[in-house]
């Protein structure tokens, strides 16, 4: 997660120095919660299996160990990144895309793709950003988000779930860089293409220790919490309709999970969810972001999260229990947003 929050005016529009350039496009084929344990949900589709999120961190890990500590885009951390993912979620079945883009500097990075088809001619998208920063391997930020993703992936192509409307799982480059990758994708969506979406749900930090349960508050219950100096440019935010009921169902799965929600706006200029704000501003957005419960300052500056940006975020700095509920509650979320084919 790229932090941005309460300190900065609302200002929605990318700047031409803070977007994505032209550059290139081009499209290669190709303790746990109880809840996120192998089994199967009343739809039918069979429930993400926690080992599976932990043996793909533990990849992540790997990875970054082998390459210089970091899975920073534009290097080869990753690149190995991407092929790893593909690869799985290739094997589970999904039909893949790699979509690569010029990032600002002129070197080249990607985004990767993952469809489960439906019917109807809508697609629900979910997405997580796959990149870490410089300074270290990223695995609670935001690699637990990405392996939610792709065991929940896993778990509904497992059992050959039919989904009424398209599932399409975004993995994106360089968040950590300015949100480019999500920035890039939007901005080549034709208008057709945007019509056709239901929604957006965004997974950032899904494991963080101590941390709290926030989501995405486009109802804006939570202004009221705000510092007055900012309250006002929250208030602002133009949330699509559709943007409530996002909220409301991911907050109904992340309880029934056994998670203490809160409605949380800091966030939502800080994550991917926005460029859909700013380019596709008609599609309902969602999802969560998991800062620490009691933040604390050092050298004043807030910790938001343990080890956030740091080289110790690794696998010992994922709490199990957030991220088993953080799989059930997106495997929820999919099945009810975008139900199953009759």
């Amino acid at each position: 997660m790229r932090m941005r929050v309460v300190t900065v005016a609302w200002v929605l529009p990318f700047a031409s120095g803070a977007g994505c350039g032209a550059g290139t496009d081009s499209t290669q084929m190709a303790g746990p919660s109880a809840a996120a344990s192998s089994g199967s949900s009343a739809s039918g589709a069979a429930t993400p299996r926690i080992e599976d999120a932990l043996v793909i961190l533990h990849r992540l890990q790997k990875i970054a160990d082998r390459n210089g500590g970091n899975r920073f885009s534009g290097t080869k951390g990753y690149d190995d990144s991407v092929a790893y993912l593909r690869d799985r979620l290739e094997r589970a079945g999904l039909h893949t895309s790699v979509q690569h883009f010029a990032m600002r500097d002129g070197t080249t990075t990607s985004n990767v793709l993952a469809e489960l088809p439906g019917g109807s001619g809508r697609v629900l998208m979910v997405g997580a950003h796959l990149d870490s920063v410089k300074a270290g391997p990223g695995i609670n930020d935001n690699g637990s988000g990405s392996a939610t993703l792709v065991a929940v992936a896993q778990a509904l192509a497992r059992t050959g779930y039919r989904p009424r409307d398209t599932v399409r799982f975004a993995f994106w480059g360089a968040e950590e860089r300015g949100l480019q990758g999500s920035l890039h994708y939007v901005k080549g969506l034709k208008d057709a293409e945007k019509a056709q979406l239901s929604g957006y749900v965004n997974f950032d930090m899904t494991a963080t220790k101590g941390g709290a349960y926030g989501i995405v508050d486009a109802a804006k219950s939570s202004l009221a919490d705000l510092p007055k100096k900012v309250r006002g440019d929250f208030a602002q935010i133009p949330f699509a309709a559709g943007s409530v009921r996002l909220q409301k169902v991911l907050t109904r799965a992340y309880q029934d999970q056994g998670a203490p929600v809160t409605p949380d706006l800091t966030t939502v200029t800080a994550t991917d969810i926005r460029p859909f704000l700013a380019k596709a501003p008609t599609v309902p957005v969602g999802g969560i972001v998991m800062l620490s419960a009691n933040p604390r300052k050092q050298k004043g500056r807030p910790i938001v999260a343990p080890c956030y940006h740091r080289k110790c975020d690794t696998t010992a700095n994922i709490d199990t229990t957030a991220l088993g509920r953080g799989m059930g509650a997106l495997h929820q979320t999919i099945t009810e947003l975008a139900g199953t084919a009759s």
